[in-house]
């Protein structure tokens, strides 16, 4: 019994003496949130200047009579590259419009957001997520 009680002892201790520790993610704050947007904003603004230049170009190219490249083929590949850099400006919009939303939500009073647990279930290290409501006073 006795031998049973230390091999049970070594591999529970081997367990949790092997595990990992696991960081926390640092919450970045208003100001880092207002500048990610405003980075973002400004290439979005960029890809789509730049895509709708493309476009417009790869149209010109296309309908031009006279032109050192094959006309349909070098045109149709700057519209659709311009296509790609305007679908990226979109997709940057989308991101920097996000990102200044969550400069905002520290301002209120209630925001809703994902928690995360750490929880211990046979031995292995689980990380759940849960929804929590979390209220903010200002004491100044």
């Amino acid at each position: 019994m006795k031998k049973v009680l230390i091999i049970v002892l070594i591999i529970v201790l081997g367990i949790s003496a092997n595990s990992q520790q696991i960081e926390l993610i640092e919450q970045l704050t208003n100001q880092d949130y207002l500048q990610k947007s405003k980075g973002q904003n400004t290439a979005a603004w960029i890809f789509t200047g730049g895509g709708a230049a493309l476009v417009i170009s790869g149209l010109a190219v296309r309908n031009s009579q006279r032109s050192f490249f094959p006309n349909e083929t070098t045109g149709n590949v700057l519209m659709i590259c311009g296509a790609a850099a305007i679908t990226t400006g979109v997709i940057l919009f989308i991101a920097s419009a996000r990102n200044k939303n969550n400069a905002g939500k520290k301002d209120r009073a209630f925001n809703l957001k994902l928690e995360k647990a750490v929880l211990v279930q046979n031995a292995a290290v689980r990380n759940n997520y849960f929804p929590a409501l979390s209220l903010n006073i200002r004491l100044k």
